[in-house]
Parts: C-alpha cells; structure tokens; sequence
C-alpha cells in the first residue's frame, strides 16, 4: 500500500510506526477508491486505535459498469468485474472459525457478482444460511442497477430463503448501523461475522464495524479487479470520521 508515494507492507510494523509519528495531528485522506477493502479496513483499525479525531475517506462512483462483452441480449447482466479470486486467506484481527455445532450470525452485502456467494456457501457449507441476512444496495447508485445484483444472486437466495435487507448503495453509515442493531441482538455465545461483496461504500461501513468491534470475523474472498470494469465517473463522495 502507497502512503504519501512510500510502500508499507500491510501487517507490517512500519505501517504502525508511520501512523504514530506522521499522521499525529494531521487530517488523513484514505482514497477508497483505489484501495482494497482489506487496506481500508487495516487504515480505519490503526486509526481507531490511536482515536484519531480527523479521517476523510473519498469515493468516486463510476459512470457505469460494463457488462460482458458477448453482445448476447441473455448476458447483459453478466459483468466481469474480477479477474480471479485469491481465495479465503484470513484477515489478521477478523478471524472466526466456523465449524459445526459454532452458533455465528452472517451478514452477506452483495453486488453483481452472483458466484462469490455462491463460492463462499460452498467453501463454508457449516453456515446456516436461516441464522444470517443478506444485503442489497438500495437506493443504488443509478436506477435500475439493483435489479442485476437481485438478477445474479436470485437463485441461491430462493434455494436458502435467507432474510433480506436493504442499505444505500453509497452510505457507509447506513450499513455501520445495520450492523450495530443485528450486533445487539445476538445471544451468547452466538458469534457474527460479516461478508462484504457488494458496493465500496459498503465495504467502507463494513471495515469501520469490523475495526471496532474486534470479535467479529470477516470472510473475504481476495479479488483481483478485471481491468475496464467501469466507465466514466459518477458521483463523488467524502466521508467524514472521528475516532475521538
């Protein structure tokens, strides 16, 4: 991750060290754009700790996404948006195991691309699916567009009859307090852990619950981004935080 045009690792001890002496008293600007969700998630947790009191995140909306470039009428909610999945490697800091017999609440944020969930109940076929919520983005960023997401995920949630919710597509506070009021419903020793596939605003609601709340796992897929996935830009959007 760049930072000021310097190269941190991740889990690295420079990047901790970078934040306690050169991010002390200043306003941050983290370009969510352009990072993963595990690199804001990993930023916001730093940033949380040390209670930093001045954090702006920016998005940048695309003008529209590209769909599949067949030319066929049937493909014209099929999008590549990722080249290929690195698979659920662990996040530091967000690990639950799932196992059977583990009572562990799931929220699933979901986008375009119905085959990540698909992967993750097939990677992770101890989750009951009748314990967990799925969530769509809704209003969405331009209208119509939540009808793909519902288009490509609407076969696994008719064969799970999971629980169905609805945050804005660019509100990460929205799905900071949908999370907030599923958390206080849980009962020990019921876990929650957290799914973030869907819009970036989302992951950014998703990484700001999860480097709070420290029980909390997350199950992440690892995309790698399929370049000319969007085109032209849409709104833009800077989120305000305050650790203090």
């Amino acid at each position: 991750m760049l930072i000021n045009d310097v190269e941190f690792e991740l889990e690295g001890d420079k990047l901790e060290s970078f934040f306690d002496c050169e991010m002390t008293n200043k306003t941050i600007l983290l370009d969510a754009t352009t990072l993963g969700f595990v690199e804001i998630l990993y930023c916001l947790r730093f940033l949380s700790a040390k209670r930093h009191n001045s954090t702006n995140i920016l998005y940048i909306e695309p003008g529209q996404y590209l769909p599949h470039s067949s030319g066929n009428v049937l493909d014209r909610r099929d999008f590549q948006l990722s080249e290929e999945f690195t698979g659920f490697s662990p996040i530091l800091g967000s690990v639950l195991m799932l196992r059977e017999g583990v009572d562990a609440c799931g929220v699933f944020f979901l986008g375009y691309e119905g085959q990540r969930l698909d992967q993750v109940l097939e990677t992770f076929q101890m989750i009951n699916t009748k314990s967990c919520f799925v969530v769509f983005g809704v209003p969405e960023y331009s209208p119509g567009w939540t009808m793909n997401a519902f288009a490509n995920n609407i076969r696994i949630l008719k064969e799970r009859r999971t629980s169905v919710q609805y945050c804005a597509a660019d509100n990460p506070r929205s799905v900071f307090e949908k999370l907030e009021k599923i958390y206080q419903t849980l009962h020990p020793p019921q876990r929650m852990f957290v799914v973030p596939l869907g819009t970036k605003p989302h992951g950014i609601g998703v990484a700001l619950f999860a480097a709070l709340r420290k029980d909390v796992g997350i199950i992440y897929d690892h995309p790698t981004r399929h370049k000319g996935r969007t085109d032209d830009i849409g709104k833009c959007h800077v989120y305000q935080l305050s650790f203090t």
